[in-house]
């Protein structure tokens, strides 16, 4: 019985944090006030859901006074948006962003300074970025947490529609650094489109097969990725860490294709001599990929599964497997490298 009871308020939670969205995007015209307390109020309600999600009493601000009668009836003073971020962080142990945490309790300051301070003077296009970048770590949060949160995927997508008012908004800040981005030496950077926001503001250098990690110069949402020609339309871009291409046909690109595309960039198969074994891939150590990781350069391997870096890899003295980063005596008491156990684990009933 008390499992359906938490549901209950769980799901209460979570349509009244996607009302206030949808209220949030109204009023951002008309009535800016009203469209920040309620887009706050929405991302507490999420936060709080997750608190939930992980034990009832968390989301009270006292939980050594909490009672189950009170959290039933919603008669109890909840944690503040910073404390539930805390919470989250260090007893539900979520792995938040510092970024994330950044932008969340900017919302909540904006929010204060309406209810306690307001003067009148509101900059649309902070409040817009602001709660631009705070939906996109909350939609990047619920996908992470999609086991409980998967059955409000339509609200989730309506309301990514309704951010549009809001990033119309960024236009501003794009029509002020355009002239700069004019300017740029075409020889050696070139403007990837952000994945985020929509605008070619995305400066790379004009280099192949480098990992990067650029900030949007419009909405500064950073994008982590490795730079190729796209295989469909030939243009630089940055193929981002969720194996999408910054480019116009914006190709989805898997693990296997990268590896074809960049074996065949650096002519590895031509230059090895017929027989010998392939010595440029390696099973990553980050994600457990089997033959995902990729030498690049000298000291730089790259897995084009999770797009982890190193700048090593190692044999294993056990099993011969090839693996990023090193280990300590992979054959007796070092455990092997991840694909096998070494030789202790293959002995131990001897």
């Amino acid at each position: 019985m008390r499992d359906e009871d938490i549901k209950q308020v769980f799901d209460g939670l979570v349509n009244n944090a996607f009302d206030f969205l949808t209220r949030s995007a109204a009023e951002f015209d008309n009535d800016i006030k009203y469209s920040i307390i309620h887009f706050c109020v929405a991302v507490e309600n999420i936060l709080k859901a997750e608190l939930i999600h992980e034990h009832w009493s968390l989301i009270f601000k006292k939980p050594e006074n909490a009672s189950w009668n009170s959290f039933i009836t919603g008669d109890f003073q909840s944690v503040s948006m910073e404390e539930a971020i805390t919470r989250l962080c260090q007893i539900a142990e979520k792995d938040i962003p510092k970024e994330a945490k950044s932008y969340f309790i900017g919302i909540s300051k904006e929010r204060n300074k309406i209810i306690h301070f307001y003067n009148g003077t509101i900059s649309r296009e902070t409040i817009a970025t602001q709660q631009f970048h705070a939906w996109y770590y909350i939609d990047k949060l619920l996908r992470l947490w999609n086991n409980h949160f998967n059955k409000f995927l339509n609200e989730k997508r309506e309301f990514r529609n309704l951010m549009a008012k809001q990033i119309k908004y960024l236009e501003i800040r794009y029509n002020k650094i355009k002239p700069d981005l004019d300017k740029l030496d075409k020889n050696k950077l070139f403007l990837a489109t952000c994945p985020y926001c929509n605008y070619d503001a995305l400066v790379l250098p004009v280099s192949e097969l480098h990992v990067r990690e650029e900030r949007c110069r419009v909405c500064d949402v950073s994008s982590r990725g490795i730079v190729i020609h796209c295989p469909d339309c030939g243009e630089l871009t940055l193929l981002t860490d969720d194996h999408t291409t910054t480019c116009i046909c914006h190709k989805r690109i898997d693990s296997d294709e990268l590896i074809d595309i960049i074996e065949n960039k650096l002519s590895y198969y031509a230059d090895i001599p017929h027989g010998e074994e392939v010595d440029w891939l390696a099973n990553c150590t980050e994600c457990d990929g089997h033959e995902s990781a990729i030498k690049l350069a000298k000291d730089v391997w790259f897995c084009t599964e999770c797009f982890a870096t190193f700048d090593k890899a190692s044999c294993c003295e056990w099993c011969n497997e090839f693996y990023t980063g090193e280990k300590e005596d992979t054959y007796m008491f070092g455990c092997g490298c991840g694909c096998c156990e070494g030789y202790i684990a293959n002995h131990m009933d001897d």
